[in-house]
């Protein structure tokens, strides 16, 4: 009786793994270029001069506070439908370090603080800006909400992410920025 050669088997699992690895590339590649598109244009290196008037009419700065450690600077909009499906995690981080958050082109800080309560945001733990017109997501690049930029204490950007990012995600940078 002839002996069956394991070649064919072992050839046919190995075109299988080949195959494998060669889609897995291609989703990486697709993975790693949303990303660079969705990050085109925003700042690396040093953070840009960031001020503003709190919603509750106080003035603030990144510079300020970076002095007490990282800082995660989280664009978004009241009527963005990622940014509000993000709060809980934002709430979060914010248990875990600062965060600025800069409230873009959605109306005056009454409009948005009603906004945050109607949806029972916890506002103790984050510093919100209202940005009416734009001109901070601009001087920073943001072209897509919700953008986090996660800043050490040295005023250097550690991290950017664009869109939505788990509870995880936001810790793991934020340590990162530490």
């Amino acid at each position: 009786m002839a002996e069956s050669s394991p070649e064919p088997a072992r050839s046919a699992r190995f075109k299988r793994l080949r195959s494998w690895a060669f889609q897995g590339l291609v989703v990486l590649a697709l993975v790693l270029g949303i990303r660079a598109y969705q990050t085109r244009g925003t700042p690396t290196g040093p953070a840009p001069e960031l001020s503003g008037t709190t919603l509750e009419g106080q003035i603030v700065s990144l510079d300020q506070m970076r002095r007490e450690g990282p800082v995660m600077v989280h664009f978004w909009a009241t009527w963005c439908g990622v940014c509000q499906a993000m709060e809980g995690n934002v709430e979060a981080a914010a248990g875990h370090g600062r965060v600025l958050a800069i409230s873009t082109q959605s109306g005056d800080a009454a409009s948005i603080l009603r906004a945050l309560d109607e949806r029972g945001v916890d506002r103790a733990n984050i510093t919100f800006v209202n940005d009416p017109r734009g001109l901070l997501a601009a001087r920073w690049g943001v072209s897509a909400f919700p953008t986090s930029f996660f800043v050490d204490r040295e005023g250097e950007i550690a991290a950017t992410e664009v869109g939505y990012v788990t509870t995880l995600g936001l810790w793991a940078r934020q340590w990162l920025a530490d």
